[in-house]
């Protein structure tokens, strides 16, 4: 059983991080450092959410002044093992709110 959700886990990871790379792709306005920003952040997502405490990882994740309920909803989901919920959560925040260079 722990097999199996952690193989869920790796795959949610390389499908979120596939639709971000594909989203940058498709954006030739996106710079390189936007994309290695992302990229730190989705290898920390990683590391936190293999330590499976969602608490820890919320309390991470709210600390950022800019983020949107939708990725709160997503972290919740995955919380409660909800993978593809949490998945389907990440796709539409990126789709409502596309990764800008604002900061």
């Amino acid at each position: 059983e722990c097999f199996i959700h952690l193989n869920q886990t790796n795959e949610l990871n390389h499908l979120i991080y596939e639709s971000v790379k594909k989203k940058f792709k498709s954006d030739p306005d996106v710079n390189k450092q936007l994309y290695k920003d992302v990229d730190y952040w989705l290898e920390l997502a990683k590391c936190y959410r293999s330590i499976i405490n969602y608490d820890d990882v919320r309390g991470i994740f709210c600390q950022i002044s800019s983020l949107k309920s939708l990725t709160l909803k997503a972290i919740e989901e995955e919380s409660h093992s909800d993978f593809l919920s949490a998945l389907n959560t990440y796709v539409t925040a990126l789709e409502q709110y596309p990764l800008t260079d604002d900061k």
